[in-house]
């Protein structure tokens, strides 16, 4: 007898960065739009390894993201990843490659076993933030692809 093997659904994707002020917002806000634009139901969201609830996002990421996408990077506070944080989401998706032993529980069993490995622009000048803006385009929009195509991610409206 034959055993039909079910997708996993994804509902919830975590990014991570440091400190969560820039890259994981980043790539949490330009998945949220990609999704958006795809009629996906699945919900992006970032935190940080070592963040402190009182810090916001960066300004020049927030402008380099406006720049690059035309698209505002919602202002908000850090978010740490607390156990809570990292357990309520089916995907983890690092930006920074060194970030990868916090997260490889959950990082391996993304599609295609990728995580981003940005420069992090923090610290550094306005065109660092545009140029990590940039790059994060076709990180995202494949990981989204995977999602799709392997049947994890679907349309709203279906189940």
């Amino acid at each position: 007898m034959a055993e039909t093997l079910q997708t996993e659904r994804v509902t919830h994707v975590l990014y991570v960065d440091e400190n969560d002020v820039c890259t994981a917002q980043m790539a949490a806000a330009l998945a949220n739009e990609l999704a958006k634009e795809q009629g996906l139901d699945v919900v992006f969201s970032s935190a940080g390894v070592f963040a402190a609830e009182h810090t916001i996002t960066d300004e020049l990421a927030v402008r380099a993201f406006k720049e690059v996408y035309n698209v505002d990077l919602p202002v908000k506070h850090s978010r740490p990843l607390t156990p809570e944080v990292f357990n309520e989401n089916q995907r983890v998706k690092t930006t920074l490659y060194r970030l990868n032993s916090f997260v490889n529980d959950k990082a391996h069993r993304w599609p295609n076993n990728g995580n981003f490995n940005l420069v992090c622009p923090v610290g550094k000048d306005y065109e660092a933030y545009v140029a990590c803006a940039k790059r994060l385009y076709p990180d995202v929009a494949n990981q989204i692809s995977a999602l799709v195509q392997e049947g994890h991610v679907l349309p709203k409206g279906s189940r």
